[in-house]
């Protein structure tokens, strides 16, 4: 799938308030695997977050092929609630760059992170509770 494609299957994804709950990294499979309390797939780009076209409790959005993982702006303080989130581009030709900005934690100068995960595809859906 080229990343056109990946970009707009992406931006049609509602994380918005949702919870991050876990935070796995399989180094040897090149995965990183965010479980949040709620996830919605909308009917397209745009379209209202009250009629989706899926919904998942919880979901499991799992990024495939990741180059690399960072936090921006500070200690990660296990922030939870997802603020904002986006893909675009990234500088490498075959990658895209997943961002979640973050807030919670006890410390002011890091109660807003960003978490970036450099990665090729992703895919959401329901978390098998025993596979985690």
């Amino acid at each position: 799938m080229n990343r056109p494609e990946i970009l707009r299957r992406f931006n049609t994804l509602y994380l918005g308030d949702s919870v991050l709950q876990q935070v796995i990294l399989e180094t040897g499979g090149a995965q990183c695997l965010l479980r949040f309390n709620v996830g919605k797939v909308l009917k397209g780009e745009g379209a209202s977050i009250f009629d989706p076209e899926a919904g998942f409790e919880p979901a499991l959005l799992r990024l495939h092929d990741v180059k690399s993982v960072e936090f921006r702006g500070g200690a990660y303080q296990l922030n939870s609630t997802v603020v904002d989130f986006g893909a675009s581009p990234s500088e490498d030709s075959d990658y895209i760059e997943f961002a979640f900005e973050l807030t919670g934690g006890i410390d002011p100068k890091s109660f807003m992170v960003e978490f970036r995960v450099i990665a090729r595809n992703f895919e959401i859906g329901t978390v098998d509770p025993e596979a985690l």
